[in-house]
């Protein structure tokens, strides 16, 4: 790691709020951006090169909820902002530019979105067939227009009270 990249590394201590920056390995900062509507933020990646900041440093979005389409789109905006700004600290300016986007791109609509379908798999009740017995019984007490007829939850006293030991 090169002066500039140590530098830098420190000053983004200090910008990152608690939570965007998650970890970083050698050349590789893992941030996210965290959005209030959802339980889980967007993660990416940046990675820097050997001669970074004279080399653009490279925009990876690692988050699988987002559609492929979306991601080249977020991943090209990102290279122009980190080559428009090659022999500056960029990793706050590409940071900053991906999350002020967000919204004009729909990224949020689509995490939403995927959200609420993977909940709604998850909270399907998985029904299970009934069998022929369960069938009858529950036909039993049905009339032709399928309302259930009158006392079809009623108790049968008499037996109720002698299986007690009344």
């Amino acid at each position: 790691m090169n002066e500039d990249q140590q530098e830098e590394l420190e000053a983004l201590q200090y910008l990152f709020l608690e939570g965007e920056l998650l970890s970083q390995e050698a050349n590789i900062l893992e941030l996210c951006i965290p959005l209030p509507e959802l339980p889980r933020p967007l993660s990416f990646q940046v990675i820097w090169p050997e001669n970074y900041p004279q080399e653009p440093l490279v925009f990876s979005l690692t988050d699988s909820r987002v559609p492929e389409a979306l991601k080249r789109q977020i991943e090209t905006h990102a290279s122009q902002v980190a080559e428009e700004n090659v022999g500056d600290a960029a990793t706050y300016l590409v940071y900053d530019s991906v999350k002020e986007n967000l919204e004009d791109w729909g990224v949020l609509e689509e995490l939403l979105k995927t959200e609420t379908e993977s909940q709604e798999q998850i909270s399907a009740p998985k029904t299970q067939p009934l069998t022929k017995a369960q069938k009858r019984k529950q036909y039993k007490y049905v009339d032709s227009s399928g309302e259930k007829l009158r006392g079809w939850n009623w108790i049968d006293i008499i037996s109720h009270l002698s299986k007690k030991g009344c």
